[in-house]
């Protein structure tokens, strides 16, 4: 083609090899491919949202709420009452709980006082009890007498003498 001057214009078309170019129903198949993708990636996408805000929430809550060892420090006489209060509201629910069972029948050493009264001894774990309402601890180890006496005061009990 020449334009007004008599030069003449080429185009050239740039030849791509055709290795380079694929096979034409290659690109149709990712075309193909992209309208499942769309929803999967979007999915993905806002179910990583919501974990990192769960775990924004989650690190928020952990470095707001005070510590036990925190309150005691800062404030060990309040924290001793709180302490005393959680004492209290367990020993009284030891002792209706061993009333519950007592009344049930349920342990063994039930048994009738002079007035007529039920009493209900209760012993600790691995401790025997014996007919004159008593708990008896029977050590399988070898020990002095003043290791024997300090192992029974520390269980808030007397070491016995048995004359077998």
């Amino acid at each position: 083609m020449q334009d007004e001057e008599g030069y003449t214009t080429l185009n050239f078309l740039t030849q791509v090899p055709a290795s380079a170019c694929g096979h034409p129903d290659r690109h149709k198949g990712l075309s193909a491919l992209s309208p499942v993708w769309g929803p999967v990636a979007l999915t993905l996408s806002v179910l990583c949202l919501a974990l990192f805000l769960g775990l924004m929430a989650l690190l928020v809550v952990f470095f707001q709420t005070p510590r036990p060892f925190e309150e005691a420090t800062e404030n060990p006489t309040s924290y001793q009452g709180h302490l005393q209060g959680i004492k209290s509201h367990l020993s009284s629910s030891l002792q209706e709980m061993r009333d519950s069972l007592c009344l049930e029948g349920m342990i063994k050493n039930t048994n009738k006082n002079k007035n007529n009264e039920v009493t209900c001894t209760l012993c600790p774990a691995n401790w025997k009890w014996e007919e004159d309402n008593s708990c008896y601890y029977v050590s399988t180890q070898l020990s002095t007498w003043e290791q024997s006496q300090r192992f029974c005061a520390s269980k808030n009990s007397t070491l016995r003498f048995i004359d077998s």
